[in-house]
């Protein structure tokens, strides 16, 4: 799985949490890897939705940032749907950990420049990209020829200091 930082890296170790008052996570906070593959049917872009939603939930990930990665997720996997017609599959990865979820959604279809999307004030082509933009903190692209293409996204999140699991990782340290 990719890491939080480059979509490029091989997988590591997560950021240690900086501990602070108001909705970071504490040094002993669970992370998350979560990999699906899924049939480039709009049928699943609810379900790996939901599962992220369900998961960022679970952590008390705050409820606006919550939406703001399920839009994206609906905005990168519906690129895919759309526009990867040469493969029947697709991957989605989502890791949490510390203060940061990064997502990434793999296609291996023939490739797709979405850095080069530019888009008319009154075109059509080129919403979701500028979408997931607006949503998440970075969005990288990277795309092969007859290889497909990768959309990494990273979103920063704070927690509700309330949630039980926050509450019980914060007296166990």
């Amino acid at each position: 799985m990719a890491s939080l930082n480059d979509p490029d890296s091989t997988p590591s170790e997560p950021a240690p949490a900086q501990v602070t008052a108001g909705g970071s996570p504490p040094d002993n906070a669970p992370r998350l890897d979560l990999s699906v593959n899924l049939p480039r049917e709009s049928v699943s872009v609810p379900v790996v939705r939901r599962l992220a939603a369900q998961a960022l939930r679970a952590f008390g990930v705050l409820d606006d940032q919550i939406s703001d990665v399920e839009l994206a997720i609906t905005e990168a996997c519906a690129n895919v749907i759309h526009h990867a017609t040469d493969t029947d599959t697709y991957e989605v990865q989502v890791a949490l950990a510390a203060d940061r979820c990064a997502i990434t959604v793999l296609d291996h279809g023939g490739g797709y420049d979405g850095a080069a999307v530019e888009r008319g004030e009154d075109d059509e082509t080129g919403r979701g990209l500028q979408l997931m933009r607006a949503l998440v903190d970075r969005l990288a692209f990277r795309h092969e020829p007859q290889e497909g293409t990768v959309v990494h996204m990273v979103k920063n999140l704070d927690y509700d200091d309330d949630h039980p699991l926050w509450q019980r990782l914060r007296a166990d340290s």
